[in-house]
């Protein structure tokens, strides 16, 4: 009888250190991969002409160029108008191609954690180039 309340006993705590160790925590707050600047982010803009703007952005990254990347809706411009970039470390350049009517040069800064992009950049819409800021927050 005592043996098999001590096997009882034993086979009842094995169970309960199993359930503490067998999983992992989860970690939902953290970017599964962050060293990633794909995804969406909240844009805050500001500029002389058009003032303070916040609206969104998506991200994507090209499927055949590791460096080169495509902001959706850049400068508010609309959703499926992408302007193109390149990534080098922690830096990312904007192409300097005309796009909706102006042309952009400039360049932004990858947080190290990934979750902000500090933009200064100008555009040209014809009337001459001014100068940007944005801060891209990850969403």
């Amino acid at each position: 009888m005592i043996m098999k309340n001590f096997r009882l006993l034993q086979f009842a705590l094995a169970l309960t250190l199993l359930t503490f160790v067998a999983c992992n925590p989860d970690n939902e707050d953290e970017d599964p991969t962050p060293s990633e600047i794909t995804g969406t982010w909240r844009a805050q803009e500001s500029t002389n002409t058009y003032g303070s703007q916040n609206y969104y952005v998506d991200i994507s990254k090209d499927s055949a160029d590791a460096n080169k990347y495509y902001i959706d809706n850049f400068f508010n411009q609309g959703s499926g108008k992408d302007l193109s970039c390149t990534k080098s470390g922690s830096s990312i350049s904007l192409s300097s191609a005309p796009f909706e009517g102006f042309v952009f040069s400039g360049t932004g800064s990858v947080a190290s954690n990934y979750k902000t992009i500090t933009w200064n950049f100008t555009f040209d819409d014809g009337n001459g180039p001014e100068s940007g800021t944005a801060t891209y927050t990850k969403l």
